[in-house]
């Protein structure tokens, strides 16, 4: 007769769980630096006169936006976001 084995990923989801919400903070902190990144290059391309840089910073930092409101989206469904 055949025993049931302890599962592994019982054990582990948890933790699968908390490295996942961590990892998604640390694109949410990266992506946090790339936006003031890209606004910083739109300033000064903007101050140059340079329409074309400016436009193509715009659509970065939209991206980036984007990206960033997916991941709070994302934690905040989690239930781990800390606050209620």
């Amino acid at each position: 007769m055949l025993s049931a084995a302890p599962t592994l990923q019982s054990a582990s989801a948890p933790r699968v769980a908390s490295d996942l919400i961590w990892l998604k903070r640390d694109a949410l902190a990266e992506n946090a630096a790339l936006l003031a990144s890209f606004a910083l290059s739109l300033e000064q391309s903007a101050m140059r006169g340079h329409d074309y840089e400016s436009e193509i910073h715009a659509r970065q930092l939209r991206a980036v936006l984007l990206q960033i409101i997916e991941l709070v989206k994302e934690l905040r469904a989690s239930g781990q976001g800390g606050e209620k």
